[in-house]
Formats: structure tokens, sequence, C-alpha cells
């Protein structure tokens, strides 16, 4: 990322092996803006208002937010088969669409609620 000029408005799209909330505020300082997955573990102090055993009885398609004003990062945690953590410094979850979701229950593909961060890290990773 040595040659790309700072400041350009690049975004950068990474999974959760090289991301971390302290590696999106150093980019986002250079003037890169990055969406990634997240390993919790990685965030310290970063616990969600539902805890992660109330979470995953939720439906498929609900989702938690929280943005730290700060460093202008938002992490999201979304509910599609299992948890997915999304790190990102210039999309949140607006405005709200819809994708297909494959279900076993009914053997189908069926429509649930998706995030605008959850529809641009698919749509670029």
């Amino acid at each position: 990322m040595e040659s790309l000029p700072r400041h350009q408005n690049y975004k950068i799209h990474f999974d959760n092996w090289f991301s971390s909330p302290f590696l999106a505020e150093i980019l986002l300082k250079h003037g890169f803006h990055s969406i990634s997955t997240l390993r919790i573990n990685r965030a310290k102090g970063l616990t969600f208002p539902l805890g992660d055993k109330a979470f995953s009885k939720q439906q498929r398609g609900c989702y938690e937010l929280m943005v730290n004003k700060e460093s202008n990062l938002t992490v999201v945690r979304w509910k599609d088969s299992k948890a997915v953590n999304l790190l990102s410094s210039f999309v949140g979850v607006d405005p709200i669409d819809s994708c297909l979701r494959y279900s076993k229950v009914e053997n189908k593909r069926v429509a649930m609620t998706c995030p605008k961060i959850v529809l641009d890290y698919n749509m670029f990773m």
C-alpha cells in the first residue's frame, strides 16, 4: 500500500485474519477506508448489548450495531446461520436491504434483512 496515494478515497477489504480496530484506525489516519470481518477477541472492551447466548437465539437477519465516535469505526454483528462480525470505517447498516440465504427448514432460498455493511463486504471481498 505504500505505492498508493493517500487520502484518495481508497477502500480496502480484508478478512478477519488481519482485521483489528487498531489496524482500521491506522489505515484511516493514512487516508484509507476499510471494511473487514472481525474476530471479537481482537476488539478489547467491545461488548454488544445482547450477550452471545441471547444473540444466537435471535432469528436470521437481526443485527446489533456499535459506533465509536472518536475513531469513526462501526462494528456490526449480524445473524446469518451464525453470528458474523464486521468492522468498517466508511459504511454502517443503513440502508437496510434484503438478501437471499438458503434455509434448510424450508429447503429453498429465502429473503432476509441485510445491513449495507454486509452487502458491501460480500460484493467486494
